[in-house]
């Protein structure tokens, strides 16, 4: 119940009186305020003020410093001196802390991406302790909690998913979502846990909300666990209610089949016009562009409408919002499935250009470190799209420079994909150092094993050389030498 004259005075009154406050009250004033949303700026300052002295005088008890973060985390308010004495006295009392203390602390501490690695370390170890006493919504809001901060705390983990699994019965839809998105994003792959979420999420998840649904499908996704029952009824809960998708739950749904090579035609239709309706809400949006773009490329679903609506929001997106990921996901994705809108990726490339001259010998870009991955898809698709050229010279050398700069460790396949276009394009003559890299890394070990083979005495021998090709093969990463130097090798071989 909220009226607010009658707020208005408590407020002022309380504010005045908040020099008497106990720690209940405190954390009792800051939790109303948090539900009402009351932004009393005095009332606020004053019950922070007294809630430090407190904590001070250490007479806080748990409950107290729980609803407190709780109800900062509500109200989004940073109040630095006050989330810092918080803390420290939660490290101090956390082994007096009940299973819903822990619950909400951690989740409070979470939803301000506030991480103590020594406090969120003993909440963990606190929750071990106190499993059996609570319920799944509690060590799910933990989880979460530990995932989103990055903590990954093995004794947790490995408790959590023996009690998940023995208490599975009592799991709602948001327990199944939160353990299976905690779990998926701190890669503890446990196959039993796994199983049982699964199992559950395909009666739960019927009744729960859009939010659910994609965040159990990206865990699935995340760490490849695809079981196809899932994958199938999933898509239809998806389908039943795509008209309320957001760009967000749109890609993430898209990205999850793709990335677990689940091809559902039913549902990406529904996607495609999930997204075609809400076109606009693209615009500025490049993580959900890139992905979705990516999820149809990977699927190989060649949806002209969708294509074209995506370029749009795309091209109405200032270049800088892309990550240099984005901005190769959406070159690539578009050169695989031969979609060229020539402005737009003229655009892309120009701001890729961009960003390799910035970071040319300098420090990885502040933004995102540029990896050779990304580097690699993009010259692929300039070169699939016909956007080098000759006369591209310049920009293929801008992408050899910023390659050779991080080669280091990189697999061969990436070298062979560079060199064959350098070789297509005519620009080999102009990167000597890349190319005689290139023949020492992958052409010249494999000229050699190739003799050997041609050499061998007997069939032994000649086993025991494919042997030693194989285990090459496997560590560079290098299943084939290019159209243009595989057979010149076979045949030099």
């Amino acid at each position: 119940v909220s009226r607010e004259p009658f707020l208005g005075e408590i407020s002022s009154c309380a504010a005045a009186r908040a020099g008497e406050f106990h720690g209940q009250s405190c954390s009792n004033v800051m939790w109303a305020m948090a539900r009402f949303h009351l932004q009393d700026e005095r009332l606020r300052d004053a019950v922070a003020a007294r809630s430090l002295a407190l904590m001070a005088e250490r007479a806080c008890n748990p409950q107290d410093l729980t609803n407190t973060a709780w109800a900062l985390a509500v109200s989004r308010w940073h109040h630095e001196p006050l989330l810092g004495a918080l803390q420290a006295a939660s490290r101090a009392t956390v082994t007096e802390f009940g299973p819903q203390d822990i619950s909400n602390s951690a989740w409070a501490y979470a939803k301000l991406e506030r991480c103590d690695a020594v406090l969120m370390e003993s909440i963990a170890a606190a929750s071990v302790r106190r499993l059996a006493d609570g319920d799944p919504q509690h060590w799910a809001n933990t989880a979460w909690a530990l995932a989103t901060l990055q903590v990954r705390h093995q004794p947790f983990l490995e408790a959590m998913s023996l009690r998940s699994r023995a208490t599975m019965r009592e799991f709602g839809p948001q327990e199944v979502a939160n353990v299976a998105w905690s779990v998926a994003r701190l890669m503890f792959v446990d196959v039993p846990l796994l199983q049982a979420l699964t199992s559950k999420a395909m009666t739960a998840l019927r009744s729960g909300n859009i939010q659910n649904i994609t965040n159990t499908l990206w865990a699935m996704a995340q760490i490849k666990f695809k079981n196809q029952t899932l994958f199938n009824t999933l898509a239809q809960e998806a389908a039943r209610t795509i008209a309320d998708f957001r760009p967000r739950d749109l890609s993430i749904t898209a990205w999850s089949y793709a990335r677990c090579e689940v091809r559902d035609d039913t549902l990406m239709d529904a996607i495609a016009a999930a997204a075609l309706a809400r076109q606009g809400e693209f615009r500025g949006r490049p993580q959900e562009l890139s992905n979705l773009a990516w999820s149809l490329s990977l699927l190989d679903i060649r949806h002209r409408p969708l294509l074209s609506a995506l370029s749009e929001a795309a091209m109405a997106t200032h270049p800088e919002e892309f990550s240099m990921q984005e901005l190769a996901n959406v070159q690539w994705s578009f050169a695989a499935l031969r979609y060229c809108d020539p402005p737009l990726i003229a655009s892309l490339s120009s701001s890729f250009a961009s960003r390799l001259r910035r970071a040319s010998g300098g420090p990885p870009l502040a933004e995102e470190p540029l990896r050779t991955q990304n580097i690699v898809n993009t010259a692929w698709a300039l070169d699939s799209l016909g956007a080098l050229q000759p006369g591209a010279e310049e920009l293929f050398g801008q992408i050899i420079g910023a390659f050779q700069e991080r080669c280091a460790g990189t697999w061969a396949f990436e070298w062979v994909t560079l060199a064959s276009t350098a070789e297509k394009q005519g620009f080999a003559a102009a990167v000597p150092e890349f190319m005689g890299a290139f023949a020492s890394r992958a052409l010249d070990p494999a000229r050699r094993f190739l003799e050997r083979l041609r050499a061998a005495p007997d069939d032994g021998a000649s086993a025991a050389v494919e042997r030693e090709l194989q285990e090459w093969v496997d560590r560079v990463q290098l299943p084939h030498l290019g159209a243009a130097h595989t057979p010149r090798r076979v045949a030099g071989g």
